[in-house]
């Protein structure tokens, strides 16, 4: 699996107002300074730029993002840009992320998140579609995850994609200290089917 691989274009209803088509791929260096962005402004002690980098680099992990097309305007470093600023200067902006870890034949989302302003539009769930795909083509049979018990239009999010309650982790957030709902996603083989 190359990193930076392109999964098919999917359209999107667009970023903002803005109409265009969103691409899934694998996640590539040059998306960390986006993903670590959208991060800090989603999830409270969330990953740093470094714990996905080394992801990047893990065999085990996949890490997959939702972009859109190519920004116009001079190149911006990344440096002279403000942290809300994901389109200036970018050949394509980091709508969302997704990071899962997996082993055997199981995998457990660690990290999910859509940028604010490409929120309720689609993406996650997108995203969610085709790491579904992504992960049969590795065998995983089933995905796991923690959502907060609080996070209803997650949870909805979650269940609208095939995943089921099956425990409770109690205490397992902290700021604010929170129970956490454990879902499940059964990846079962699909059958050959016939001429």
């Amino acid at each position: 699996m190359c990193r930076g691989e392109e999964i098919p274009d999917r359209e999107i209803k667009g970023f903002g107002q803005k109409k265009g088509m969103g691409r899934v791929r694998l996640a590539a260096e040059s998306d960390l300074d986006q993903m670590a962005a959208i991060e800090a402004v989603s999830i409270p002690d969330g990953w740093s730029r470094k714990a996905f980098s080394d992801a990047l680099k893990n065999d085990q992990a996949l890490l997959m993002v939702l972009t859109q097309g190519e920004a116009s305007g001079d190149l911006v470093p990344a440096k002279e840009r403000s942290s809300g600023d994901f389109s200036a200067g970018q050949e394509e902006t980091v709508l969302a992320y997704l990071l899962c870890y997996f082993a055997v034949d199981e995998g457990e989302i660690v990290s999910i998140a859509c940028h604010p302003d490409a929120r309720r539009q689609g993406c996650a769930t997108e995203l969610l579609t085709e790491f579904e795909k992504k992960a049969r083509d590795l065998g995983l049979r089933g995905i796991f995850l923690e959502v907060r018990k609080s996070n209803v239009p997650a949870i909805c999010l979650y269940e609208r994609n095939g995943f089921a309650s099956v425990g409770l982790r109690p205490r397992f957030y902290r700021h604010p200290v929170e129970d956490a709902l454990l879902l499940r996603l059964d990846l079962p083989e699909e059958k050959e089917k016939p001429c």
